[in-house]
């Protein structure tokens, strides 16, 4: 059941960071695309 673990592990991850539904995730990771394209733009 390793995959079970890091299934669990990964839900921790994601309820850390405050991250519930599907939904949200999807908002945080195009959030996060910005985010890097804008600091690799400045560098």
């Amino acid at each position: 059941m390793k995959n079970q673990s890091e299934w669990e592990s990964l839900h921790q991850e994601m309820t850390n960071l405050g991250i519930i539904n599907g939904e949200d995730l999807e908002q945080q990771i195009k959030q996060l695309e910005i985010e890097v394209n804008t600091k690799l733009q400045k560098i």
